[in-house]
């Protein structure tokens, strides 16, 4: 397959309101990937994604910082921030 490398996440959502948003994949400060405008609506607790990396990255013994920054009302705010270890 063709298909770009990428990182698949969960983004879980409480609250009473959806989300949208930017997700954000650094390593060591890097920008290695992003995904913009998910969204996570009010009728699901979660949403699955696969975030493409935009170049061939080695992640062995590395870690993903990955950021989510919610669009409006919050703009410019990481609203979640999570480091992963592949």
């Amino acid at each position: 397959s063709d298909k770009a490398p990428a990182i698949d996440l969960r983004i879980n959502r409480s609250g009473s309101r959806s989300l949208r948003g930017n997700l954000t994949l650094l390593v060591d400060g890097t920008p290695v990937g992003h995904l913009n405008h998910v969204g996570v609506f009010l009728s699901t607790p979660y949403r699955e994604v696969a975030v493409p990396f935009t170049a061939p990255i080695d992640l062995k013994g590395r870690q993903v910082d990955v950021q989510f920054q919610e669009d409006g009302d919050t703009p410019g705010a990481v609203s979640a921030d999570e480091k992963l270890t592949p």
